[in-house]
């Protein structure tokens, strides 16, 4: 990432950070008290809680941004092995199952039965196209 964008993302997330703590914190003290509902200053702790995870977010992408720089600096050969071991995958060539076979058997039965009907409906409206076929 360049300079100018890094710099505007700490910028952006240390503002919104800021922007938790201190105004919307401020926000909550000012108007937690004396207003029934609001009467709980677990409103106030809760932005400094978010201004937290903004700067934890913030400490962890620089974290991570460093890791994969380091990470591409290293030689291919020195990253560790990608490939998929052995024995891990089932076999490509997968024996036809009974399940498979009676499938098989039950599609034909129904493909035969489409075209008995389609000769019949063929019949029926006078184009006996399969005449030829019948002994």
């Amino acid at each position: 990432m360049p300079d100018k964008r890094r710099l505007t993302l700490v910028g952006a997330v240390l503002s919104a950070a800021a922007a938790m703590l201190l105004l919307l914190g401020w926000l909550a003290w000012g108007r937690g008290y004396g207003y029934g509902v609001d009467d709980n200053p677990g409103y106030v702790l809760l932005f400094p809680v978010f201004a937290g995870f903004f700067l934890w977010g913030l400490v962890r992408f620089r974290a991570m941004e460093r890791d994969a720089a380091v990470a591409d600096s290293k030689p291919l050969s020195d990253r560790g092995s990608r490939e998929i071991p052995a024995g891990l995958l089932p076999a490509r060539e997968a024996a036809v199952s009974d399940t498979d076979r009676a499938m098989d058997a039950y599609n034909r039965y129904l493909a035969e039965l489409n075209a008995r009907e389609l000769r019949h409906h063929l019949r029926e409206a006078g184009l006996d196209v399969f005449a030829g076929d019948r002994t």
